[in-house]
């Protein structure tokens, strides 16, 4: 219950934050940008539970969104697998339990949770878009998750290093990421006050001794 109350929390900070007025009249927004040596990443856990691929898989989602329906979830898997792209499935009781998405080599993304892209070194993979349904929340599979698709990940050819992209108010993620090897490499930031918006990037010495002091440990 307890566990529930804070996920609801959570979910309402943050759609009051992505209220435009909000957002316009005054935000502070902060992605990490954290990753992983190849040659560092760690080993999956023995038989795991996760698919690669499995277009059946598909089929087992349930809606907990409204943005999201299953139709347009299927259609986007479908073609985001056939640009080349990894989807990390597992499935209980006839329900897709978790989703995470693994992009086998990126050049640049795009991130509007602080409008801006970011360029990655060469050989880079990227980990993004994982999800678990309420129903299995604090099983670890998230964590099982992450450890597989960067274990995939750090053995596919001219791969050297692996990121993923995660909010700084996104706790639970972080702390998973935390676990599995991740440290912050750089920080994106977009800082609003009454329609002025400042837009730029952090070293993560900078960050964590003037925004928060606390995270050091994702150094």
């Amino acid at each position: 219950m307890q566990r529930l109350i804070k996920n609801t929390a959570r979910r309402a900070r943050r759609k009051l934050a992505n209220l435009p007025a909000l957002r316009w009249a005054w935000s502070d927004r902060y992605l990490l940008l954290l990753a992983i040596e190849a040659e560092r990443a760690p080993q999956a856990d023995p038989g795991d539970e996760f698919d690669c691929n499995n277009l059946e898989h598909l089929r087992y989602f349930r809606q907990t969104e409204r943005w999201l329906s299953p139709e347009a979830f299927i259609a986007e898997a479908r073609e985001r697998i056939g640009a080349g792209l990894r989807l990390y499935t597992a499935v209980g009781d006839g329900v897709l339990l978790h989703y995470g998405w693994l992009v086998p080599m990126q050049e640049r993304a795009q991130f509007p949770y602080v409008a801006q892209s970011y360029d990655f070194p060469d050989g880079t993979a990227v980990l993004f878009n994982a999800y678990t349904h309420p129903s299995a929340r604090g099983s670890g599979l998230h964590e099982r998750s992450m450890r597989r698709r960067v274990s995939d990940a750090a053995r596919l050819p001219g791969i050297r290093h692996i990121y993923t992209a995660i909010e700084s108010h996104n706790a639970p993620s972080r702390a998973v990421a935390a676990r599995t090897g991740f440290r912050c490499a750089e920080v994106l930031y977009e800082i609003s006050r009454v329609g002025a918006v400042r837009r730029g990037t952090m070293t993560p010495e900078e960050y964590f001794n003037t925004v928060e002091p606390r995270g050091r440990s994702f150094l």
